[in-house]
């Protein structure tokens, strides 16, 4: 699990040098349809840490990793590695650019990855939180909103639900094109701002999912965060969120051209 803090990113022009000598052609294509600033770096820094994962988690060559995107448009690795598998997502929204990852020596492992952060936010947002709720959360998940006391309170339970089931879609790679009120999370913890919540159980169209294990995680008070796995072994432990600098990031990088 690592974490990269975008708003202490301040590159110049040697920095995304380096960053977009790092990536294939088509994505620094891509980089260059976003609108905002800042998406772009969010895209660059991604896709960097897709690469850092990859080049440690298998044997091939960090010059020699090929990503493509499949028909959705999530990436995935297009190299064969043997006797091996990993799995990886990457989010973005306010100040973190994350990614969730597994790797196992097992080549049948049927493991699936999907991982969702969101930042905080009250205000003229909460009147659409609600209308958004009422059609796409379950009883059991609108009365664990409404229970809490304030309006800043009730807005964050919606963000942590939301979260959830943005982390489950993104695994099953399906996008939001599913019921999501059928999607039920029973959330039993407090979240916790210096542990990992792993107890949360999921319930689609009434039955429990006793394939699935969620972890929840809180970056710097203001982003919640959802890793979903899909038949993930028993012994896999829960991870905290590590915190790279773009120092670690382009370490033992090579350029690709």
């Amino acid at each position: 699990r690592w974490a990269f803090d975008l708003t202490r990113w301040r590159p110049d022009i040697k920095d995304l040098l380096i960053a977009t000598s790092c990536i294939q052609c088509e994505e620094k294509a891509r980089l260059m349809k976003f609108y905002f600033q800042n998406d772009a770096y969010a895209s660059l820094i991604g896709r960097l840490l897709m690469r850092k994962f990859l080049s440690i988690e298998t044997n091939i060559p960090y010059n020699n990793i090929e990503l493509e995107r499949d028909e959705r448009g999530k990436p995935y690795l297009k190299n064969e590695i043997g006797n091996r598998k990993v799995g990886f997502n990457v989010s973005h929204q306010g100040d973190f650019c994350i990614l969730a990852g597994f790797a196992s020596p097992d080549p049948q492992n049927n493991t699936r990855v999907g991982v969702d952060i969101m930042k905080y936010s009250v205000g003229s947002t909460s009147h659409n939180v609600f209308n958004v709720m009422e059609k796409n959360f379950s009883m059991r998940e609108r009365s664990f909103v409404e229970r809490q006391r304030s309006i800043i309170e009730k807005t964050q339970a919606f963000m942590r639900v939301w979260c959830l089931k943005e982390s489950y879609v993104k695994t099953l790679g399906c996008g939001i094109t599913v019921d999501l009120s059928k999607i039920d999370f029973n959330v039993k913890s407090e979240s916790n701002i210096h542990g990992v919540v792993a107890d949360t159980e999921l319930k689609v169209n009434g039955l429990l999912q006793k394939d699935w294990k969620f972890e929840e995680h809180t970056l710097e008070r203001e982003h919640c965060v959802a890793v979903a796995f899909q038949n993930a072994p028993e012994d896999m432990k829960s991870q905290q969120f590590f915190s790279l600098s773009f120092e670690n990031l382009i370490e033992n990088c090579i350029p690709l051209n």
